[in-house]
């Protein structure tokens, strides 16, 4: 039986997430996002710790909420 690496559906998930995000978003909200998306795969590279790995994978998670949520009132116009 094979297992689902739902590591890599997540992070497919937030670049997908991000990508569209990162079109319409203004020009100081495209730097914020490049960095927290480029800290949260980088972190887990840097420092072998599990602690770090799911940290970053819950803000990984957060931060896919957070571009949908944003593309969300983007639409709304607010």
């Amino acid at each position: 039986m094979r297992r689902v690496p739902y590591g890599s559906v997540i992070d497919l998930i937030v670049i997908f997430l991000f990508v569209y995000t990162f079109l319409i978003a203004e020009a100081r909200a495209r730097i914020i996002m490049t960095t927290i998306l480029v800290l949260l795969f980088i972190l887990p590279a840097l420092f072998k710790i599990a602690a770090i790995y799911w940290i970053c994978y819950v803000g990984k998670v957060i931060f896919g909420l957070s571009c949908y949520v944003y593309t969300r009132a983007k639409k709304a116009g607010l």
